[in-house]
């Protein structure tokens, strides 16, 4: 990578997959230590590549955008940001096929690699938003961490429309990105394995992969533990009666609030009927293909 010349270390390792996630949490530990809070790690193979956000500023490819921010609701923000596709391809990207997000509260989530590599300007096109010195507004009380911000990075896109990209691939609080093969070898225990990629359970799947992974797992298998698991013990189809989940998943609150609720959908964000349709079409299915742990 020709940016390790430049400060940026490359850690390399080998062994198998628990070893490697325990080093990735050792080593993130050690990049946090070392080169502060400020700095964001790409894990690929056998290697993980730390930044700082000050060398990230110092690149010929950094941009500066005022844009609404997801985090920020009826604001526009003025953020330095760098192409992602820069940063994974410098750290490499052979055999990867999906790349999942890290952020400090938990949130997590997979996204193909082919549209965080995109830069066709007919296409949405994904940057590494690096929160200044002087910080970013903090984060409203309605997200559950009154003082913080949404630093240190923030995945941001450019023509978000042009490739619908939806809310839950704007990660906030943003630390690492993970390349990894395809989602049926990492979690085959969440795939519908019976069905057409356009069936109806197909589709939803589809809805559960972009809009609830990053939070819920199934089958116990799924890069966030942020929400319940939404297949074991029991799944949502086997309690909620139909019409008060189709306005759980469309409003939460309007179904039930707590003390630390997390599923808030921001303004215009929120699932569509054909959206939900499809969601509780894969959850149905899913309720019958149970793996116990």
């Amino acid at each position: 990578m020709e940016s390790s010349k430049h400060c940026y270390p490359e850690l390399s390792f080998s062994g198998a997959d628990m070893l490697r996630s325990q080093l990735i949490l050792v080593l993130l530990l050690f990049s946090f230590h070392l080169y502060g809070k400020n700095s964001f790690y790409i894990a690929g193979g056998k290697n993980i590549v730390i930044v700082r956000a000050k060398e990230l500023r110092k690149r010929s490819s950094l941009i500066k955008m005022t844009i609404p921010l997801l985090a920020y609701p009826g604001k526009n923000i003025e953020i330095d940001a760098v192409p992602v596709s820069e940063l994974l391809t410098e750290a490499g990207v052979d055999g990867a096929q999906l790349v999942m997000f890290k952020c400090l509260d938990g949130f997590s989530g997979a996204i193909d690699l082919g549209s965080l590599l995109a830069s066709n300007s007919r296409k949405s096109r994904a940057y590494l938003a690096i929160e200044p010195d002087k910080k970013w507004p903090t984060l409203g009380d309605k997200y559950q961490i009154k003082g913080r911000t949404a630093g240190p990075f923030y995945l941001v896109w450019k023509n978000p429309e042009a490739s619908h990209i939806p809310a839950e691939y704007w990660p906030y609080q943003l630390v690492g990105l993970h390349l990894e093969g395809n989602i049926q070898g990492i979690f085959p225990g969440i795939i519908p394995t019976d069905v057409t990629k356009n069936s109806k359970v197909g589709l939803g799947f589809e809805v559960y992969r972009t809009r609830c992974l990053s939070c819920h797992q199934i089958n116990k298998q799924g890069p966030s533990t942020l929400g319940p698991d939404l297949n074991l013990p029991l799944n949502p189809v086997e309690y909620f009666q139909d019409k008060a989940l189709r306005s759980y998943l469309k409003n939460p609150e309007s179904v039930r609030s707590w003390p630390g609720m997390k599923m808030r959908w921001i303004a215009g964000s929120e699932p569509t009927d054909k959206e939900i349709d499809r969601i509780l079409a894969y959850l149905k299915y899913m309720a019958e293909k149970k793996v116990l742990p």
